[in-house]
């Protein structure tokens, strides 16, 4: 790719190389924000639960986000579970105004 001058293009290379590798292996990356760190048992169930709901193995990342009051945000692909605080917060208002 250097001899070619095409190093502008690799992080896509690489991001496409990745996806491929991870459909072949049958894995998705999952992210979980939460407000506190995750205990090792927490991460195990969140792990099974996904497991079964994608049938795929998964990869747990998990980020701390004070914006989350509490609860966790799961995101693997484009599906998004949200089990926060702040969400049911604001489904609340949601149902009450209207």
């Amino acid at each position: 790719m250097a001899e070619n001058n095409r190093l502008l293009v690799f992080p896509e290379v690489l991001a496409q190389f990745i996806q491929l590798r991870d459909s072949l292996e049958s894995t998705v990356d999952v992210e979980i924000c939460s407000a506190m760190p995750l205990n090792d048992q927490q991460k195990k169930k969140i792990a099974v639960v996904m497991e079964k709901q994608l049938s795929r193995k998964v990869k747990l990342n998990c980020k701390i986000d004070s914006s989350v009051i509490a609860g966790v945000i799961i995101r693997a692909g484009d599906m998004v579970i949200d089990g926060s605080v702040g969400d049911r917060l604001r489904r609340l208002s949601d149902v009450l105004q209207s």
